[in-house]
């Protein structure tokens, strides 16, 4: 028995798999095609993989800690897992190249990802000297940065919930689901939704705010000031004594380290993720939605500051692109409905 497929290299993108074309169960490929003059403008390790690089044609150079190795065809390359690495184009055809990875005996595969070993880790603060000083790759790699953590949020979550971890985690006390996102996530629609799925209260911290202030929340800051209504909404967050309740929290809660804790102690924090691009289609009243915001500071700005923390805090990451609020709500009621069950 065997498998074959047949790949156009004229037509392959800068990196191509063909684990799944040739349904690999022991050997981990890669075809790498950089374009002329194109390099990679991160480095990367492994955790066990040990690398082989096979220059077919074109040529460039292979950084490997620091050291630029001329590449041309007919080279073959051994990184260590260790080492930092990364690949430029310095010909006017294109550099490629076949990469072969191998590991111990025994170490684990990721049946859901693409890539047959998949233990790289990247570096997209580390830009190889082709690129240094480059803001625009700068500015590329923190993007790719933001996604590799969401990502990295996600396999946590399925693996935690696989291992039965959250069973352990949210007995007895953990008796509320907290959303946490950017202005336009949809915390409180999807809130409500989910919350009469799961068969509990909703609550809504920016309106228990302005219920209590007797103002709308623009009008508490533009009266007291960003540092006053932080304060106002940390004592609000840790007021809260409610059980099988869902709780939409505002864009800055994860601001107060008090109040996600207190949070955190009595529900499971659900972080609602949309990427910037749709983020800002749906955001257009900055100026009277009551968003705590620096004077200057742009809304990608906001998402770069705040996406760290929501990050830290979540114990549930949900993908929110292209869905409806019906789909996001039933995709976390699925989540947690060992932990919550719906009332017969």
């Amino acid at each position: 028995m065997y498998n074959k497929a047949h790949f156009d290299w004229d037509q392959l993108p800068p990196l191509t798999s063909p684990r799944r074309p040739l349904d690999l169960k022991g050997v981990a490929l890669g075809l790498i095609n950089l374009p002329p003059l194109e390099g990679y403008t991160f480095t990367h390790t492994h955790r066990e993989q040990e690398e082989v690089y096979m220059v077919l044609a074109g040529t460039g150079r292979l950084l490997v800690d620091g050291e630029e190795v001329p590449l041309a065809a007919g080279d073959m390359v051994r990184v260590d897992p260790a080492s930092k690495r990364a690949l430029k184009n310095d010909g006017d055809t294109p550099l490629r190249l076949i990469c072969a990875g191998a590991v111990p005996a025994g170490y684990p595969k990721h049946p859901e990802s693409r890539y047959l070993i998949d233990d790289g880790v990247p570096d997209y603060d580390d830009i190889p000297p082709w690129y240094a000083g480059n803001a625009e790759v700068a500015a590329k790699n923190a993007e790719l940065k933001q996604r590799y953590e969401r990502s990295q949020q996600r396999r946590k979550n399925r693996d935690s919930r696989d291992s039965g971890l959250w069973t352990r985690d949210l007995s007895m006390t953990k008796t509320n689901v907290v959303l946490i996102g950017m202005p336009g996530a949809g915390k409180s629609t999807v809130g409500v939704v989910l919350a009469k799925r799961l068969g509990f209260d909703f609550l809504d911290t920016d309106v228990l705010i302005q219920a209590r202030q007797g103002r709308r929340l623009q009008e508490i800051i533009d009266s007291e000031g960003l540092a006053a209504f932080r304060r106002i909404e940390e004592a609000a967050l840790l007021s809260l004594a409610c059980r099988r309740s869902v709780i939409a929290t505002g864009g800055s809660a994860v601001y107060s380290e008090a109040g996600m804790a207190a949070l955190k102690a009595y529900g499971t924090i659900v972080f609602l993720d949309l990427p910037l691009e749709e983020l800002t289609l749906r955001v257009r009243d900055m100026d009277t939605r009551g968003m705590v915001i620096d004077p200057g500071e742009t809304f990608a700005d906001l998402f770069a500051r705040r996406l760290p923390l929501y990050l830290r805090w979540s114990e549930l990451t949900i993908d929110g692109r292209d869905k409806s609020v019906e789909e996001l709500a039933a995709e976390i009621a699925t989540c947690l409905q060992d932990h919550f069950p719906t009332p017969a």
